[in-house]
């Protein structure tokens, strides 16, 4: 898939959820919308070191119900190392200046029914995601990116400080794995195996 029609995908689903909302057959639900930002630290397979990972997002908190679902936007940019593959063996490790531009789609389930003031959570959803890499290949300056797909879940802790803010922590367990990346300037450039990304995110987030 490509970005245009990764996009949307996820403006579909926001319009779905808010349609939903509206109920059917006479029934309505109603919801909460939640803004939020937050930061933390993501480690990658075969990285050295954690690199900074920041996001934003929007979220529909379903009156009465323990379910809801967050639109996300997080970003995170760094210098990485992967490995150039021909027929699945390793032919050589290359560390390029990358990024990863991520739209996410999540469901939370919370763990007390309906959160007041401290509840847990438990969190499953689906990425579509830019992977772009800048590199020096062989003397020549090279800039490509490429669309990957993949499920990501979690857990996480949320403390409500006055009836409409609200922090929270969260584990999430991105299953990236093996991508194909785009030839770029007539350079086959093969795989980059991102393995499995594990973050920790802080947040803080207001209740309209």
């Amino acid at each position: 898939m490509n970005m245009m029609f990764r996009v949307v995908v996820l403006l579909v689903s926001m319009w779905a959820a808010v349609a939903a909302a509206q109920g059917y057959e006479g029934q309505r639900f109603e919801f909460d919308t939640v803004v939020s930002v937050g930061a933390g630290k993501v480690e990658l397979e075969d990285l050295d070191g954690d690199q900074t990972m920041m996001h934003v997002a929007t979220a529909f908190d379903f009156v009465g119900s323990p379910f809801e679902i967050e639109l996300r936007y997080s970003r995170v940019s760094d210098e990485y190392s992967y490995g150039v593959y021909d027929g699945g063996a390793l032919l050589d490790r290359i560390t390029v200046d990358g990024a990863i531009d991520n739209w996410g789609i999540a469901a939370k389930l919370d763990l007390s029914w309906h959160c007041r003031d401290f509840c847990a959570y438990l969190i499953a959803g689906y990425n579509f995601t830019e992977l772009s890499v800048d590199a020096d290949w062989g003397g020549e300056r090279i800039d490509y990116s490429t669309g990957a797909d993949y499920m990501h879940w979690g857990a996480g802790l949320r403390y409500y400080v006055s009836p409409n803010l609200r922090a929270s922590v969260e584990y999430l367990s991105y299953n990236i794995g093996k991508q194909k990346l785009d030839d770029a300037g007539g350079v086959e450039l093969g795989s980059v195996d991102f393995g499995t990304a594990t973050a920790w995110e802080a947040g803080i987030g207001y209740k309209f």
